[in-house]
């Protein structure tokens, strides 16, 4: 049997920022888990992971950082 996960809809934002200190404040207190996080915002862990590797292979290819998008000298 396969057992469901149901996921919840994600509330506003009021304040992103605080929002996303408070996400890495719980990872680092290992109060909730990368799954948890992503499943809130409908995004499966292993799918965002694959697509993460693909992104930073083109990056590599290239020549570009990830943060800055210019190229590497």
């Amino acid at each position: 049997y396969i057992k469901p996960v149901w996921i919840t809809p994600a509330g506003e934002w009021v304040d992103p920022l605080k929002d996303i200190k408070a996400i890495q404040t719980e990872l680092e207190l290992g109060l909730t888990t990368l799954s948890e996080v992503l499943g809130k915002k409908g995004k499966d862990l292993e799918e965002v992971l694959i697509q993460r590797q693909k992104e930073q292979e083109l990056l590599e290819k290239y020549k570009l950082n990830s943060t800055t998008n210019e190229g590497k000298k």
